[in-house]
């Protein structure tokens, strides 16, 4: 991942507790704006819900969903929800049109609230004038939505919170827009001529219209008059026309600023106080990357500090929009990901472990880390760590067990019980990491709620303003706070001890800089009895999070050595205890014992489902000496000399060892000089070390810089045994063997190892190091104390030469040469090269590719009649010929070449040699480029028999071409059989691929035998041939009898 250097954490947002709204569900604080029902919007009016009404549809995706079990509850279902145009009755299902009163004055009453609860950062879903409930299909990108309020309850909102010291964040939704809206008016509620009005409309070219030949068949007009042009929805919904980003005037309302237009939508709302845009969609391939690269630029302009947040909900997706060029991070759902398959079981969003469940400690802390090392500092430390969003299901209700249905999930007091504790463990995790944990809107109080809509419930206003009385297993009793005085609920309902976990953990969070800016790792992992520790760690500041994931107590061993001082003193900071109703008192001031590390190491016993964070005693030195300088190697005869300048405050070194360059080392030994001598090594072996220094109190520095060497016995003897004159004939054969011998005093005498030596042969003119022309020599046999070896040469050109020999023990890092008499190069040996009689070279052949993929290129040339071999040269961009790339004897006329980089284009050249050497001209030049080809891959799925006859099987997964986990889906198969399905597809080759079958929406996803939930089916695109067929069967499908929600 290439960085621009300049790509800098945004600090406030390192250091946000981001709070994300959903306008209309949060708190109605003015109702003279409250939407009536009956207000005009598309064909389908609005209804106004009283406060704490389900959403419509809040049941839909419950198990066994049906319009009986999930009823249309105002109003009669319309024509699409009944058949003959549904395959069945369905249940009440969302439409946008159900709003609840919420607006920015409810926001603003609350910021005591929220600003009791730690959060710093508000992030709002769309409050721009829309057309529906979620504000996520704009009609005006400058105007607050009517219901929501007025620009003047925006302006006090950004005075209020500006007093505040908190920030807000809007969501931008650029990728499409309401066909609701005067830019589109597909129902004409407007004054102005919209795209799907009119084809000479000034917003036409802004959209993707197709026309029709039957006339009343679209929509909108086309060419052929009314209602003869469709248009592309955002994967289908006629709601939300698609934007056409390549259109200057499209760019120009989002950033582009002109003569005419000099306060574009993201200029507008930063200008009036908002701190950053998440994107709506950012991923959306109809986005040219120069888009938001223009758009980062327009935004940074008004505000370097203005934060760019992508919705890029996986690496794919993220990684190449976080190099300082587009986004500077994401919505996080890497995280949640990580949440779900420790503490409960992953859901339905297109990762590659969705369905499973209660997964290892290890496998939690790889996905931590796998994040750590993908991501640069801007974005690693910003990064929105989420548990739900407005797209998912509420983190309570996934964690707490039980079939898919309230009566389980909220009405069950035992699996109650155990989500509440699994999302207190969670929220833990969310607090003490980096990042900026984002709480959604409720998740406080307990909040729960199945997918969109259930997850938009409203938020629980108890309307009290006085001390309130914690509810738990223990029965009631007031809540004294660390300091004095009760717990004030600023009028919240829901859950009080979940909120008092909440409150304590982001006051946790911003008590100490370390959980925002500390290094991660993980000093104990144990999956057998399913616990961890992690450990954040800055140079003066430490925090160990210790987390016993087991229904038992457990004792956890942390290895803390090199991370924090030997005899470390810890205290309890914070504590999620299973069998305690309360989340923590005393949470800043450290209620439990001190816990002091032996040897570094500390044993920690917690309840199940516990997890406690502990933080060192204050007054202790944690502040680990500077690393080591100037730190050599020098090799010996099994042995390597290391020497280094001292570090003040240094009361001891570690010195670390590596076969590898670069990492990978291991601990050999402690000193208290600053030099040793490591005796524990293999001659010929290179060795990489790196130094750290320790102080006093245990802190272990910064490793040194590396330093190599390879230990090696000493060459005593070498000499060029014979011949020592050598007159040859030039051509393919070589010349007559030539022998080596050498000695080394612990090898040679003692019949040692042969291969401890290397052993070359070599001519030239001129400084024997420079010579081209050195062959490697093979053992021959042992003389006395000497051993010999022996190589023939075949020299290409005439002349005479100086003839050396040479040998090395350390890998050819250094040669001791061999001469006629003995050791040094005072008396070279002479090889005399005449020419041969035959001078006339052959004819040159001509040279043909007869293919590439992405890892080769294949040529061929024409056979020659005087060749003996063909010799193939091979020059990248701007090069030129020079040394043969391979040598080839005759017969041979094809060769492959697979030391190839992709996409780079390479020359290649071949000249015909006869046996006297004589080459031909070269033949004409070939370029080739090892370029991925396309494969045509025809995907076959078997589905099962209950299948209904009138849907179809769509594929859904991690690539364009199969919509990027998109949904509803949009790539369709072709039913070839009665139960068989297909598609061709094109990708280009080593393409990997995951994807899943569904029924058109992940409500019908495909299930397992037993209706388990899959992993993502995996292929990678293989180019031995132009096409690749990927077949499959599926088993049932998610609400298809015999399978339920």
């Amino acid at each position: 991942n290439v960085v621009d250097p300049n790509f800098a954490v945004i600090n406030w947002m390192q250091n946000a507790v981001v709070y994300q709204i959903f306008p209309d569900r949060f708190r109605n604080g003015d109702k003279t704006n409250d939407p009536q029902t009956g207000d005009v919007r598309y064909d389908d009016p609005v209804i106004n819900l009283p406060w704490a009404t389900f959403p419509e549809g809040y049941c839909r995706q419950y198990a066994g969903a049906n319009p009986t079990t999930c009823p249309w509850r105002f109003g009669p279902p319309p024509g699409w929800a009944v058949p003959p145009t549904a395959t069945v009755p369905l249940p009440e299902t969302p439409r946008g049109r159900d709003y609840m009163g919420g607006d920015l004055r409810g926001v603003i009453e609350k910021l005591d609230y929220l600003q009791a609860l730690g959060v710093n950062v508000l992030y709002f879903n769309p409050i721009f004038d829309a057309g529906s409930n979620h504000s996520y299909d704009t009609q005006d990108y400058f105007k607050i939505d009517p219901y929501f309020g007025t620009e003047q309850d925006w302006n006090d909102l950004v005075a209020a919170t500006n007093a505040r010291g908190m920030k807000i964040i809007l969501d931008g939704v650029f990728n499409h827009l309401s066909s609701d809206s005067p830019y589109f008016d597909r129902y004409g509620h407007y004054p102005e001529v919209g795209a799907c009005e009119s084809i000479s409309s000034t917003y036409r070219s802004w959209f993707y219209f197709t026309d029709v030949v039957s006339p009343a068949v679209g929509t909108c007009a086309g060419i052929n008059g009314p209602n003869t042009a469709t248009y592309t929805g955002w994967f289908g919904f006629d709601s939300i026309p698609v934007l056409n980003k390549n259109i200057p005037e499209v760019r120009t309302l989002f950033y582009s600023v002109t003569q005419t237009i000099t306060e574009p939508v993201a200029q507008y709302w930063l200008n009036r106080g908002a701190a950053g845009w998440r994107l709506d969609v950012m991923g959306d391939p109809s986005f040219p990357d120069a888009y938001w690269r223009e758009f980062r630029a327009a935004v940074k302009d008004v505000d370097p500090e203005a934060v760019i947040i992508g919705e890029l909900w996986k690496k794919g997706e993220l990684l190449p929009k976080s190099q300082g060029d587009m986004a500077d991070t994401g919505m996080h759902y890497r995280f949640r990901n990580a949440i779900l398959g420790f503490f409960g079981t992953v859901d339905d969003k297109g990762f590659p472990d969705d369905g499973q469940s209660n997964q290892p400690p290890s496998l939690f802390a790889r996905k931590l880390l796998s994040i750590r090392e993908d991501y640069p500092d801007a974005t690693y430390f910003t990064l929105m760590n989420l548990l739900t969003s407005h797209d998912t299901r509420r983190i309570l209700w996934l964690l707490t067990p039980g079939a898919r249905t309230r009566e389980d999930k909220e009405f069950n007091a035992a699996n109650l019980a155990l989500g509440k504790q699994l999302l207190k463990l969670a929220t833990l995790v969310q607090m003490t990491t980096p990042g900026a944990p984002t709480i959604y809107y409720g998740d406080e109080i307990a909040l729960t709620g199945d997918d969109d809509p259930d997850d938009r419930r409203t938020f629980i206003w108890a309307g009290l303003y006085l001390p309130v009385l914690l509810r738990n297993s223990g029965g009631a009793q007031a809540l004294q706070l660390t300091g004095g005085g009760l717990f004030d609920a600023y009028g919240a309902g829901g859950d009080w001890d979940m909120l008092t976990t909440f409150r304590g953990l982001t006051a946790l969070r911003h008590s100490r800089s370390v959980f925002r800016t500390g290094e991660l790792s993980f000093p104990s992992i144990d999956d057998a009895n399913r616990t961890l520790a992690y450990l954040l760690r800055t140079a003066d500041d430490a925090a160990i999070v210790a987390l016993n994931r087991n229904t038992v107590t457990k004792t956890l061993t942390i290895t803390l050595t090199g991370q924090l001082p030997d005899a470390v003193q810890l205290l309890p900071a914070y504590a999620v205890h299973g069998n305690a109703p309360l989340g923590a008192l005393g949470a800043l001031g450290g209620g439990g014992p001190v816990v002091t590390a032996t040897n570094g190491v500390v044993t920690y016993t917690l309840p199940p489902l516990s997890a406690e964070v502990l933080v060192p005693v204050n007054g202790q030195d944690l502040l680990a000496p500077s690393a080591p300088l100037s730190l050599t190697a020098q090799a010996g005869n099994a042995q390597v000399a290391l020497n280094w300048n001292g570090v003040v405050d240094a009361a001891r070194y570690d010195v670390y060892r590596s076969y590898v360059i670069g990492g990978g080392y291991r601990w050999i030994t402690t000193t208290t000089s600053t030099a040793i001598t490591d005796t524990t090594v293999t001659n010929g072996r290179p060795y990489y070390y790196v130094v750290s220094a320790t102080d006093a109190a245990g802190n272990e520095g910064a490793f040194s810089n590396e330093a190599a060497a390879t230990p090696a016995v000493q060459i005593s003897y070498a000499i060029l045994e014979s011949p020592k004159t050598i007159t040859h004939t030039i051509g393919i054969t070589p010349t007559v063997p030539i022998a080596g011998r050498v000695g080394a005093p612990g090898v040679t005498d003692v019949d040692g190892n042969q291969h401890q030596v290397m052993a070359q042969v070599g001519f030239g003119t001129g400084a024997p190091a420079a010579w081209t022309t050195w062959t490697p020599m093979t053992f021959n046999a042992r003389f006395g104390s000497h051993y010999e070896y022996q190589a023939s040469l075949r020299p290409e050109i005439t002349g005479t030469f100086d003839l050396l020999v040479r040998f090395s023990t350390n890998g050819g890092l250094d040669w001791t040469y061999g001469d006629q008499t003995g050791l040094g190069t005072a008396t070279p040996g002479v090889l005399d090269v005449i020419a041969d009689a035959d001078t006339t070279p052959p004819d040159a052949p001509t040279l043909s590719v007869t293919g590439s993929a992405a890892s080769y290129v294949a040529l061929q040339w024409t056979a020659v009649s005087d060749a003996a071999e063909y010799w193939l040269y091979r020059h990248g961009p701007g090069g030129a010929f020079d040394l043969p790339l391979v040598k080839l004897n005759t017969p041979t006329t094809a060769f492959t070449d697979t030391n190839v980089t992709t996409n780079v284009t390479y020359t290649y050249a071949v000249k015909a040699v006869d046996y006297a050497l004589n080459p031909s001209a070269y033949s004409n030049s070939v370029e080739g480029i090892p370029a991925p080809r396309t494969v045509t891959v025809t995907f076959s799925v078997d589905v099962p028999t209950h299948t209904p006859a009138d849907k179809t099987v769509y594929i859904v997964g991690n690539h364009p071409t199969i919509c990027n986990w998109c949904n509803p889906h949009t790539v369709a198969l072709t039913k070839v059989a009665s139960y068989t399905w297909r598609i061709d597809l094109n990708f280009l080759e080593t393409t990997q691929l995951e994807w899943k079958y569904t029924l058109g929406s992940w409500d019908f996803v495909e299930k397992g035998a037993t209706c388990e939930e899959l992993s993502n089916r995996k292929a990678t695109i293989s180019g031995l041939g132009a096409t690749q067929w990927v077949t499959g069967t599926v088993l049932n499908w998610r609400n298809v009898a015999p399978c339920g929600n």
